[in-house]
């Protein structure tokens, strides 16, 4: 099911963009294939979707997970979009635009649930790292993270699209576990941000001291300078004038 939406302005469009882009990043010149060259420029969103899961680019690493390198590219383009979408102040506007992000990710992760269902990977426990390509798993960490981003900077925004859309919330909160239990991500900062999601959405218990860091209260509190601490000062000795000039006098 889709988030309905009225038709959205240019800049939203390119934001949603930046979705297929960061698949372009993902596939940078800097990654070799199987044979020692380039990767051609024919490689993007499409192939992570639709070609067998033993096919593709990245290796998992020796540990199992997915290489931190095209995790950090997806990363700083959602921090780009996070940053665009915070200086939105029409709570309307960031609505919709939130909307349209949404409905992308949602086909995406519905796209990717039913290949890896499909190849009789029910959750992130059976996934054979041993013999499968770690392409389609670093699409899907860093829509995890994408959606713990959203979910950690606009929490109440977010919560209003769970309550009217059930099935993104069900499928949100499939990719942030799935992510989790199969281990995918060692990259520090998207394993923190996917951590601290799971304890915004109670997926798993909430530390003593939780709180949202990235929630605008606490980020003001963050930003507000602090306070200036006043020092006791003696009262200054008065000295005694001498006779002063006047006009008259001169």
């Amino acid at each position: 099911m889709k988030f309905t939406t009225t038709k959205e302005p240019l800049w939203v469009l390119l934001l949603n963009a930046t979705l297929v882009a960061s698949l372009i990043l993902l596939f940078g010149n800097e990654v070799e294939g199987k044979n020692g060259g380039g990767i051609d420029d024919g490689v993007d969103k499409k192939a992570v979707l639709t070609r067998p899961l033993n096919q593709g680019i990245y290796q998992f690493s020796d540990d199992g997970f997915v290489p931190k390198a095209p995790l950090k590219r997806l990363r700083s383009v959602h921090s780009e979009m996070i940053n665009t979408l915070r200086t939105v102040s029409d709570s309307s506007k960031l609505l919709r635009y939130l909307i349209s992000i949404g409905n992308t990710v949602q086909e995406d992760v519905q796209t990717l649930r039913q290949k890896l269902e499909g190849a009789n990977i029910a959750d992130g426990k059976d996934v054979d790292k041993k013999s499968l390509k770690a392409d389609a798993f670093v699409f899907l960490a860093g829509h995890a993270s994408l959606i713990s981003h959203l979910v950690m900077y606009f929490p109440d925004i977010m919560s209003r699209l769970f309550k009217k859309n059930p099935e993104f919330e069900t499928n949100a909160k499939w990719i942030i576990r799935f992510t989790a239990d199969a281990k995918l991500v060692n990259e520090e900062k998207t394993a923190e941000i996917l951590n601290l999601a799971q304890q915004e959405l109670e997926m798993i218990p909430r530390d003593a001291d939780f709180q949202n860091p990235y929630r605008l209260e606490n980020l003001l509190k963050q930003d507000s300078p602090s306070p200036i601490t006043t020092t006791t000062k003696k009262p200054r000795k008065k000295l005694q004038r001498g006779p002063r000039l006047t006009a008259g006098e001169l």
